[in-house]
C-alpha cells in the first residue's frame, strides 16, 4: 500500500483502478473516536477487510493526514490494494472513478457521501447506524467483509439512481424570493 499526496489521477491510483476486480473508496475527515471510544469512520476495519480481499481495491481519503500518522506510529503497512490519499481531494471526483463507496461509520447523520454515491449510481455500502436512503446496502458495523462478499457474489441488486440533484430546486426557491 502507499501514501499518496498527488492527484487522484496519479499512476499509482490508476494502477489500482485497473488492477483490481472492483475498487471502492471511503473518506474520513480525521481519525477520531465516538463517545464510546470506537473509531468513528471504521477505516482500520476497512484496511483489515481489504487485506483479506486482494482482488478488491480500496482508496481512502485522509485530508487531515491523521490516519497516515496513526498507521505510521502503529507500524501498520497498508496492503498493495489499499491507497491512502492525504491532503484535500474531491470525494465526489473519486467516487466517479470507483465502482462503489463504503461508509463504515459508528455513528452518522444525513451523509452527503452516501447521497453522492447514490446520485452517481455507484454501489453504496453503509452501516445501519442511521436510516439510509433507498438503494444503500446497509450492514451492521463489523460485518463489512460479509457484506462485500455478498456484493461480489451478486446477492444484492444494484438499484439505479433515485437521488435528485437538490441544487436546481434550491435555485428555484432562491429565485422565488428575489
Amino acid at each position: 500500500g502507499q501514501h499518496i499526496s498527488t492527484p487522484l489521477y496519479s499512476s499509482a491510483a490508476s494502477d489500482v483502478y485497473k488492477r483490481q476486480e472492483m475498487t471502492f473508496c471511503t473518506n474520513a475527515y480525521k481519525r477520531c473516536e465516538d463517545t464510546l471510544g470506537v473509531e468513528l469512520y471504521g477505516i482500520e476495519e476497512c484496511v483489515g477487510v481489504f487485506r483479506n480481499q486482494p482482488t478488491l481495491g480500496l482508496i481512502i481519503l485522509d485530508p487531515s493526514e491523521t490516519y497516515q500518522e496513526y498507521f505510521s506510529t502503529q507500524n501498520t503497512e497498508l496492503p498493495d490494494n489499499v491507497l491512502l490519499f492525504t491532503g484535500m481531494h474531491s470525494f465526489y471526483r473519486l467516487v466517479e472513478l470507483c465502482d462503489g463507496t463504503i461508509g463504515n461509520t459508528s455513528t452518522d447523520g444525513d451523509s452527503l457521501s452516501v447521497k453522492e454515491s447514490l446520485y452517481l449510481e455507484k454501489i453504496t455500502l453503509a452501516t445501519d447506524v442511521v436510516s439510509r436512503p433507498e438503494g444503500t446496502i446497509s450492514y451492521h458495523r463489523g460485518q463489512l467483509e460479509n457484506c462485500l462478499s455478498a456484493v461480489i457474489n451478486g446477492q444484492y441488486i444494484h438499484h439505479s439512481n433515485n437521488v435528485l440533484d437538490g441544487s436546481i430546486r434550491l435555485m428555484e426557491i432562491y429565485k422565488g424570493y428575489l
